[in-house]
C-alpha cells in the first residue's frame, strides 16, 4: 500500500506531455489496483484492516480528477472506487470523507460526452455515497 501511495502522489510537470501521459497511465493502474484491494476485502466481509488507507485512495482520486487533461478510463475507475468504498463502508464509517467538498462537486458533475457505462459508474458512486452518508 505504501508503494501504491508513493507512486500515486506523483505530480507530473505540465509541460513534459509524455510524463504527463505516464502519470495518467500511471494512476489508472494503480486505480485498478486500489478497487481489486477494496473488492477482496468486500469478499471476504473485512473493512477495518483497510479503513488506514481510505484517505489515501481518495486522495489519488481527488488528484486524478482535478486533472484537466484526464482520459475516461481515469474517471470511470476513481469514481468506480469511490463507489465502492462507500459500499464498502456503508455503515457511516467514512462519512466525514465522503461529504468532503471536492467529492460531492464531483458526484454532482454531469459529464457531457461521457460514454454510457462512464455515467453508469458516476451513477453508482452516487447512490453508494448516498446510502454511505445517510
Amino acid at each position: 500500500m505504501t508503494v501504491l501511495k508513493q507512486a500515486g502522489e506523483i505530480q507530473p510537470n505540465p509541460m513534459d506531455y509524455e510524463m504527463v501521459d505516464y502519470v495518467a497511465q500511471l494512476r489508472e493502474g494503480i486505480l485498478d489496483a486500489y478497487v481489486g484491494i477494496v473488492a477482496g476485502f468486500k469478499s471476504a466481509d473485512k473493512s477495518e484492516p483497510l479503513l488506514p488507507y481510505v484517505q489515501t485512495m481518495l486522495g489519488l482520486c481527488a488528484r486524478a480528477l482535478s486533472d484537466e487533461e484526464r482520459p475516461d478510463t481515469i474517471v470511470r475507475a476513481a469514481f468506480g472506487l469511490i463507489g465502492d468504498l462507500a459500499d464498502l463502508y456503508s455503515k457511516g464509517q467514512i462519512k466525514q470523507l465522503l461529504t468532503e467538498g471536492w467529492l460531492t462537486s464531483a458526484l454532482q458533475q454531469k459529464p457531457k460526452g461521457a460514454p454510457q457505462e462512464t455515467k453508469r459508474v458516476l451513477k453508482y458512486a452516487r447512490e453508494s455515497v448516498r446510502r454511505a452518508t445517510a
